[in-house]
């Protein structure tokens, strides 16, 4: 098993080095776990399993931020296939795993992007999320500056991998922070075990975000669904469109709460009835062998390669 190449100290505002409750989050960072904002973004760092570390040189490693290369990284972690950073990798890592346990494998669909990467997904039609659609321009995506992962969420066949996401990928630190996008979610969590990037230091400057690190569940997607945004038509649920009878088609606004599954039940909701208190839950995942991390499915770029 290998561990991070550097690992250091937590970050010098956290008040104790193993962060063991939601309020420890919370206090540590100065992040309000209001009942509006769910549960704070955590993490837990797990071991890299051997050989998924690769070393990068030149343009494959170039990180950048609001348009600016502002650092560059010698080693990525491969994990089905998807390169990530050797910083972001630990609790990603932990995130399959767990839901591994759980019964779910969940399936990534982008990861870290090179410049080269983000221009082709950007240069293609708006109708396929090029330029005029969801792509970020080249050298603003979260993807760039090794954040983001994507997962394959759309379809009856990933419900179950969505449902899992929606009520637990906040304990490992992963948020959904764009409103369109049910497959992007990004490390926002407290990096347990180490200190905060570099590279993530700048990027959350640059948003004027200094202190986003363990944001809210439902910060940047509000669960009520009142600050939805648009979707485009392919991105939805119900492959029926209107027919479909799903929210997604049918709401007034074509805005619906984005927290919706195949069924079109609102997540939220079902889990308060289900499992009280799945909202303010940090993370405990067990320990798998480091073949359990899954294959990834061919890239799906009806849902995926957005942000």
């Amino acid at each position: 098993m290998s561990q991070l190449p550097n690992p250091t100290t937590p970050p010098t505002n956290q008040t104790e080095e193993n962060v063991t409750t939601i309020q420890d989050v919370c206090d540590a960072y100065g992040v309000d776990p209001s009942p509006d904002s769910g549960g704070a973004a955590g993490g837990v760092m797990s071991d890299i399993p051997d050989g998924t570390i690769k070393s990068v040189s030149g343009l494959e490693g170039e990180i950048y931020v609001g348009g600016k290369k502002i650092g560059q990284v010698d080693q990525l972690v491969y994990i089905q296939d998807y390169p990530f950073t050797v910083e972001m990798a630990p609790y990603l890592i932990s995130m399959i795993n767990a839901a591994k346990a759980d019964g779910v494998n969940l399936r990534i669909s982008s990861g870290f992007r090179t410049m080269s990467k983000q221009k082709s997904l950007y240069a293609r039609p708006p109708d396929m999320g090029g330029k005029g659609g969801k792509t970020a321009t080249p050298g603003h995506s979260p993807h760039q500056c090794g954040l983001a992962v994507d997962f394959s969420t759309k379809g009856a066949r990933y419900n179950a991998q969505w449902e899992w996401l929606c009520k637990n990928a906040y304990r490992y630190g992963f948020i959904r922070r764009v409103r369109s996008e049910r497959w992007h979610f990004e490390y926002l969590g407290t990096w347990p075990g180490q200190e905060i990037p570099d590279y993530a230091v700048k990027w959350a400057a640059y948003r004027g975000s200094p202190n986003i690190w363990g944001s809210g569940m439902f910060t940047f997607v509000y669960r009520d669904g009142s600050n939805a945004v648009h979707m485009s038509d392919r991105h939805k649920w119900g492959e029926g469109g209107r027919s479909s009878g799903h929210p997604d088609w049918t709401h007034p606004k074509n805005e619906p709460n984005t927290w919706t599954n195949w069924a079109g039940e609102i997540l939220p909701d079902k889990f308060d009835l289900q499992d009280p208190g799945w909202d303010r839950r940090t993370a405990t995942p067990p320990p798998l062998p480091d073949d359990e991390l899954g294959e990834s499915d061919p890239p799906d770029l009806g849902e995926s390669e957005q942000v």
